[in-house]
């Protein structure tokens, strides 16, 4: 029994989280449904097309739509919503990094045509949540091919975060479907006296959490 209580411990607090997470992912879809339904961009040629909001406590809530038409009429959709906080101490050459790694990447997935919208609000200061609308998860792919992408991930997000968790999954009812099916979730620490981060991972084998259904790994990133 003894055996079993840090797997215990440790599915339950990351599935505590997921919970929390997909009530702000879910907000965050029905900030761009009614964004597509109040703005009517798919009129315009312009691709992307690029929002900010201004959210409680004046916090920032960008949304950029790629693919509006697909959006609304594609009948399921997959996602991906990465949640993370940087540290608390940064110098500036890493946060002016970032932001053009930012700018960069809403430019490159304007030429992937399974990209259909991304949106970015900040929750609290140093915590965001990022939401990525894809016809499929192949669209995620070529964002992971991207040598952007590479360099975001194996030599900035060491240095700019101290926590990462990814969540994948998909919405059998397209954009208007409230019910955000989490199939995996990949949790990511970064350590002081490491690059690599500690990996914890949840894969989900139905799209709700049952007891006795959640396979559980922790391992050391190979790069």
């Amino acid at each position: 029994m003894q055996n079993n209580q840090p797997f215990d411990t440790r599915s339950t607090a990351l599935a505590s989280k997921n919970a929390l997470d997909t009530l702000v992912l879910q907000y965050m879809r029905r900030r761009v449904l009614l964004t597509l339904n109040h703005f009517k961009p798919c009129t315009s040629l312009q691709r992307p097309i690029i929002y900010n909001f201004r959210e409680r406590q004046e916090r920032t809530h960008r949304i950029v739509l790629y693919q509006c038409q697909d959006l609304l009429q594609l009948s399921s959709l997959a996602f991906v919503g990465f949640i993370s906080r940087k540290k608390d101490s940064l110098e500036a050459s890493i946060l002016d990094e970032i932001h053009t790694i930012d700018k960069t990447l809403v430019v490159e997935m304007a030429d992937n045509p399974g990209i259909l919208a991304y949106s970015s609000l900040e929750l609290r200061t140093g915590i965001w949540y990022n939401l990525v609308l894809m016809d499929t998860h192949e669209a995620r792919n070529q964002v992971l091919a991207s040598e952007t992408h590479a360099y975001s991930a194996y030599q900035l997000s060491p240095r700019y975060y101290k926590w990462i968790r990814i969540h994948t999954g998909f919405m059998q009812h397209g954009i208007a479907d409230n019910a955000m099916n989490i199939v995996r979730t990949r949790h990511y620490t970064f350590q002081q006296t490491s690059s690599k981060p500690l990996i914890r991972e949840l894969s989900y084998c139905s799209p709700t959490i049952h007891r006795g259904c959640v396979h559980h790994a922790v391992q050391k990133c190979p790069r």
